[in-house]
């Protein structure tokens, strides 16, 4: 079954659609972000963008950490081996 996502987008089978002129752009989602999808598409306009903001800063925010981070496991590990062992002495 193809349901209305909103007006541009519908769904089939956990695919996200959306037509376009030249070619289709194709999604996959998993089923609870289409049903996340789906109640939120029952939001107003401006509820709708309010989300789609707010799922677009969460996720820089944690490309952001994962690359705080990226470049300090290895240096955060040799502290941690380091606390452990002066912790044992």
């Amino acid at each position: 079954m193809i349901d209305r996502f909103n007006n541009s987008v519908y769904t089939y089978k956990g695919y996200a659609i959306k037509p376009g002129a030249e070619s289709s752009i194709v999604i996959m989602l998993t089923a609870s972000l289409e049903k996340a999808f789906a109640e939120a598409s029952k939001l107003s306009e401006e509820e709708q963008n309010a989300l789609a903001t707010w799922i677009i800063q969460e996720i820089a925010s944690e490309k952001r950490w994962e690359k705080a981070f990226s470049g300090s496991r290895d240096k955060l590990a040799q502290l941690a081996e380091e606390a452990l062992e002066e912790h044992h002495q």
